[in-house]
């Protein structure tokens, strides 16, 4: 076999991207409203609510006609605010807070979409190598568990190196799906069934595939060819 090697693929890593730059958006959008949009809201609340003595009522509403004259001349907004102050000063923090968090989620999404670009695995039929440095022989391989593989694209390949185990990952979500199929099959060439858990080996599922998908055109074109039969086009000319 010769050699094959699976590029990471840019599409599947792409969404860390627009993750971090929607979390930049909104992280920012949060930092304004904590330092401009809600002290103003403050200050209208503060304009508007009088506190009391009155543990019962601890806050009153400044008169109608008084609020409007002072709306008017701060350049607010007539409509009187819900908002006691103690609360909206709490509001504040808050946005504070869902910036801060905002922007620690940006960073590792950052990480995860610059990090693996250039990245790749390689096979060639007696051993795996990657661009980070893993590698092992297919001789080495006790199991490959594809539990995953199907609904996720993921399987673990678990191999010995002098007694000592270890496992690799191996996802065709983030590698070049058709390059990573072509490397599972060379792998499991020397397995046996029982070390091959989860799921068919890939050579029989990718046959199965083509045959369903053989089918499925098949059966489309003949559903097709009845329509087209039955059309009133081809009454016409019958």
């Amino acid at each position: 076999m010769s050699t094959v090697r699976a590029n990471y693929d840019p599409d599947y890593f792409k969404r860390f991207l627009w993750l971090a730059l929607g979390c930049i958006f909104f992280g920012s959008w949060f930092l304004f409203d904590g330092l401009v949009g809600y002290p103003n809201e403050l200050k209208r609340c503060q304009a508007y609510w009088q506190k009391t003595e009155d543990p019962r009522e601890p806050w009153v509403a400044l008169d109608q006609a008084e609020w409007r004259q002072l709306a008017k001349k701060n350049g607010w907004s007539a409509t009187p605010p819900k908002t006691k102050p103690d609360k909206q000063a709490g509001k504040i923090g808050t946005q504070f807070f869902y910036s801060v968090l905002c922007y620690c989620i940006t960073i590792p999404c950052l990480l995860k979409w610059y990090l693996p670009r250039g990245t790749w695995i390689e096979g060639d039929g007696k051993k795996l190598t990657s661009s980070w440095g893993k590698e092992f022989n297919f001789e080495q391989i006790t199991q490959i568990n594809k539990k995953k593989w199907e609904e996720r694209g993921i399987a673990k390949i678990r191999y010995d190196v002098e007694g000592i185990p270890y496992s690799f990952t191996f996802d065709d979500y983030k590698y070049d799906q058709e390059a990573m199929g072509k490397i599972m099959m060379s792998m499991e060439e020397g397995l046996t069934d029982e070390q091959i858990v989860g799921t068919e080996r890939e050579v029989v599922r990718i046959a199965k595939q083509k045959e369903a998908a053989e089918k499925a055109k098949a059966e489309a074109e003949k559903v097709k060819a009845e329509a087209e039969a039955e059309s009133p086009a081809s009454t016409e000319e019958a």
